[in-house]
């Protein structure tokens, strides 16, 4: 009877394991393509959301361009009635005539000169974004138009203002913050920093990512990622820091070649 007993431990290993081995990697075949596939659609969604900015910016810029050629049009006969008042020593109505004008020119003050049209559309709309933490924001510096394209300087510059605006805003006090944007280029290379206060323990990981610490973690968290990507791609680097009370963000990217 005992020679008719089953093998248990060759059956494992014949069938068992195998099976199992088979499973689990089955399983984690599963796992990585559900991954990618979340990649995949995260990524799409990023890079729609950085194209519909830019175009919101290029939009922005003709409503400027459109409203400035419309005032152009009338600024001659604007000068011509001005010139009548003041010949006829009417200077209070030349005064009120010229805040008449104002009043009607909806044209858009300019408040950066980035050298880059869509940065400066960029830079005037991320500004009236921090506006509402009590936050204001300071350029220094130009932006190439050439060497990189518009999108990945979107990309580069919008990310990390937005999270700059987003640290600032986690600020409990009322007090005026600032965040500070320089930019330049020289000898093929282009120079990005921005340095921003912080209210609470900023984590950089190893990979040079922070930890997000919204609690919807799989749609959070990209933009320090996509910002260091952008990076990749000109070959550039990229270094950040913070300490109890800053937060700095500084690139170096190469500017590409006509």
């Amino acid at each position: 009877m005992g020679e008719n007993q089953p093998d248990h431990e060759l059956f494992y290993k014949r069938y068992i394991l195998p099976s199992m081995i088979g499973l689990i990697v089955f399983v984690f075949s599963i796992i990585k393509i559900s991954i990618s596939e979340a990649e995949k659609r995260t990524t799409i969604d990023m890079l729609s959301k950085q194209v519909e900015n830019e175009i919101k910016y290029y939009e922005k810029i003709n409503t400027i361009y459109g409203e400035f050629r419309s005032f152009r049009h009338d600024f001659k006969n604007h000068i011509i009635c001005l010139r009548s008042l003041i010949d006829a020593k009417e200077n209070d109505k030349a005064v009120e005539y010229i805040d008449d004008i104002e009043s009607l020119s909806s044209v858009e003050k300019k408040q950066y000169n980035t050298g880059n049209i869509i940065i400066d559309a960029l830079m005037n709309d991320k500004n009236d974004k921090a506006a509402t933490v009590n936050t204001k924001l300071m350029f220094s510096g130009m932006v190439p138009t050439t060497g990189i394209s518009n999108v990945d300087l979107c990309i580069i510059m919008a990310n990390a203002i937005d999270n700059a605006i987003e640290a600032c805003g986690k600020d409990t006090s009322e007090k005026p913050k600032e965040i500070n944007v320089k930019a330049d280029f020289k000898q093929g290379y282009f120079f990005f920093n921005i340095t921003n206060p912080i209210f609470e323990t900023v984590e950089i990981k190893s990979n040079k990512t922070i930890a997000t610490s919204k609690s919807d973690k799989d749609h959070h968290g990209f933009g320090v990622a996509n910002i260091l990507h952008v990076v990749q791609k000109y070959d550039g680097e990229a270094d950040l820091s913070a300490d109890d009370k800053q937060f700095t963000l500084d690139l170096n990217l190469m500017l590409r070649s006509e």
